[in-house]
């Protein structure tokens, strides 16, 4: 409930459109759920990920999605935000891109996102792995290799470590 009572205090530039607690109420129906701590980086993705796929389904602000994901953190990421909130100049106008670069910063740093990277290099499919398998844990590492130049005729022109 303190958490309803901070994010209806937070100013909202489209009052007159749509309250903030409706966006909430219908976040909240989709299936959001709270982002609490990382015990895997990955999760920190994966919260921002679900979240960005349940804005998409409504018509708000970059300022709001900052306001409506700062709504779902809770405890310790609860903790960090108010940090945040204390520490930031004009946190009104802070949007969903700068709240991101903030919260992957913090939960998802760059040294994981490299070692992700290096990862998806080094893969290499064992005499145990299907190629389902395989396949898998290509997709799931490939979008880490940021290094990788795209070429017309053979798709990747070069693969380079970080």
């Amino acid at each position: 409930m303190a958490q309803m009572d901070e994010a209806l205090q937070m100013p909202n530039p489209n009052a007159e459109q749509v309250p903030m607690i409706t966006y909430i109420r219908d976040i909240h129906k989709l299936g959001a759920i709270e982002f609490v701590r990382a015990a895997d980086p990955l999760d920190a993705e994966k919260w921002i990920d679900a979240m960005e796929k349940y804005f998409k389904m409504m018509d708000c602000t970059e300022v709001q999605k900052m306001m409506i994901a700062a709504f779902f953190l809770s405890g310790e990421a609860r903790q960090w935000w108010r940090t945040v909130i204390r520490t930031t100049v004009d946190i009104a106008a802070m949007t969903w891109e700068e709240f991101k670069t903030r919260f992957y910063k913090k939960y998802f740093p760059r040294s994981v996102r490299e070692k992700k990277g290096i990862e998806f290099m080094e893969l290499k499919q064992s005499n145990t792995m299907t190629i389902s398998d395989y396949e898998t844990k290509f997709m799931k590492l490939f979008r880490f290799a940021t290094h990788i130049m795209a070429n017309e005729n053979t798709g990747f022109e070069s693969l380079s470590r970080v």
